[in-house]
């Protein structure tokens, strides 16, 4: 059964199957309820953020506070509740800088704080008898506390031994890396009842997607005060059509449901279900389609390309395989019709100028031409080791500045060419990391488009953090822990 099936079905097989086999366990709510749990605590903490953008007490109180009693109440357990509260204000659509504890915001302290009591509970809890100790070992940890902690360590004193950047903005530098930890608290999340993180974050994808399109193309009193609220200056004008045009990080948090939703579709077999699910896609993609954030788009495109023919060459999985190279071809000529009518000016500016200022010899944009001058420099000055953790990189109009728009570039300024083997070493193994478990199953079933949702997501947002700044943020490490998580949960505990 589908998980979105699940959800529309209120959950009970599972939930009773769930009861069954643990009739200790607390009852817990069908998906479709959690989902609508997390779209409500989330339109809570939007409209607190326009009604109060600098209450920290208020924020505090719906953004922390609120989400973590719900969440305790619905799980009964404090480290479930604080991975469902840290995560909701990643979803939050803001910077997350609204209350800071020295160079930490809420955000930070929020992941910090849940790794943390992850360990301590780790640390008190009774030792289970050894044969229960050893099925309990997580399969994926060394390769987690190595790119998760021993890596940015290492990155940390090579800037602080070598180079004059700031203590404080080389451990921000390489924060992004220590969110891998995250993986450990989704461990216990994820243990007592996969479907409900699922359900939680289609919950909070609805809410961040229905923000972003109030964002664009509401009212225009109601967007620019939301826009001022919460992403600040971020806009970067009106297009001839009124839509806004808006450069939220968080669009990458799309990438999630449109992934589960095409996938799912692949195994309907029903017309009106898959019309559903087609549609429940394009809902998800709006986002980036109505300001027609160009990168983002071709990269999930290509993704989802790059996944159905992966699947086509497997026996077992080729039909969905086909299903999905052809969705991916609708999506793209939707998009492509829709931009013609929502935002002419901008398919004239992305399809047109762009193309016709790199065949002419003109370059892509101003500040990217610049970061591109500042790579050359960094290769034939600094190839190792690069500038070290915290460098910052020059303005095309002057000033330095510690986060540009190609952050593939970024990363080579600070890390050099011997950092992006490492990171290159990581993301590799994590990319061809599916080939083997298609091979093992003998179904291409719900748990493994979930996880195939969870990696092309990861792969997605690398793809387009190339050129855009989404590399550095927390949202690559959250999805590759769970990715993990639920490749040890879920996938090596179902037969396939």
């Amino acid at each position: 059964m589908s998980v979105a099936t699940t959800m529309a079905r209120g959950g009970g097989e599972r939930r009773g199957a769930s009861l069954a086999r643990n009739a200790k366990s607390p009852r817990t709510l069908p998906p479709a309820a959690t989902a609508g749990v997390a779209a409500v605590l989330g339109a809570i903490g939007a409209l607190t953020l326009v009604v109060a953008p600098t209450s920290g007490p208020v924020l505090t109180l719906a953004f922390v506070m609120l989400p973590l009693v719900s969440w305790w109440f619905v799980t009964r357990d404090v480290t479930t509740a604080l991975v469902f509260t840290t995560i909701g204000e990643m979803y939050s659509g803001n910077s997350g800088t609204w209350l800071s504890i020295g160079p930490l915001s809420i955000r930070w302290l929020l992941i910090f704080t849940t790794i943390a009591v992850n360990m301590l509970i780790r640390m008190w809890i009774p030792r289970p008898a050894s044969r229960k100790r050893i099925a309990s070992r997580s399969g994926h940890a060394l390769p987690v506390l190595f790119f998760g902690a021993l890596f940015p360590i290492v990155l940390y004193a090579i800037a602080m031994v070598g180079t004059e950047n700031s203590s404080t903005a080389a451990f921000k530098s390489v924060g992004f890396l220590l969110v891998l930890l995250f993986y450990f608290p989704l461990r216990r999340a994820l243990q007592a009842n996969p479907q409900q993180l699922v359900a939680f974050l289609i919950g909070l994808s609805i809410t961040l997607a229905l923000l972003m399109l109030s964002m664009s193309i509401g009212p225009m009193a109601f967007r620019e005060e939301i826009i001022s609220s919460i992403i600040g200056d971020q806009t970067v004008g009106y297009t001839m059509t009124g839509i806004a045009r808006i450069m939220p990080v968080h669009i990458v948090l799309m990438f999630f449901p449109v992934f589960v939703f095409i996938f799912e579709m692949s195994m309907e077999k029903g017309r009106y279900r898959k019309i559903a699910y087609f549609g429940a896609a394009l809902f998800f993609m709006l986002p980036m389609v109505v300001t027609f954030l160009t990168g983002t788009l071709i990269s999930m495109l290509i993704m989802l390309l790059l996944t159905g023919g992966f699947l086509t060459v497997n026996n077992v999985s080729r039909p969905h395989g086909k299903l999905i190279v052809s969705a991916a071809a609708v999506l793209a000529a939707s998009t492509f019709y829709s931009a013609t009518v929502l935002t002419p000016d901008l398919l004239e500016l992305k399809l047109v100028s762009r193309i016709s200022g790199l065949t002419s010899g003109g370059g892509i944009d101003p500040s990217r031409d610049f970061q591109l001058l500042n790579f050359a420099e960094d290769f034939q000055n600094h190839l190792w080791f690069g500038q070290g953790a915290g460098a910052t990189m020059d303005r095309a109009t002057g000033g330095p500045q510690d986060r540009v728009e190609m952050e593939g570039l970024m990363i080579f300024h600070r890390y050099g060419l011997l950092g992006c083997v490492v990171f290159l070493a990581g993301f590799v193994a994590f990319a061809v990391q599916p080939i083997g478990l298609l091979r093992k199953r003998k179904s291409f079933d719900s748990a493994m488009a979930m996880a195939l949702a969870f990696w092309a997501t990861v792969c997605t947002i690398v793809m387009a953090g190339m050129m855009n700044p989404f590399l550095t943020t927390p949202f690559p490490a959250l999805f590759v822990g769970l990715y993990l998580v639920w490749d040890e949960r879920v996938l090596s505990r179902s037969s396939g």
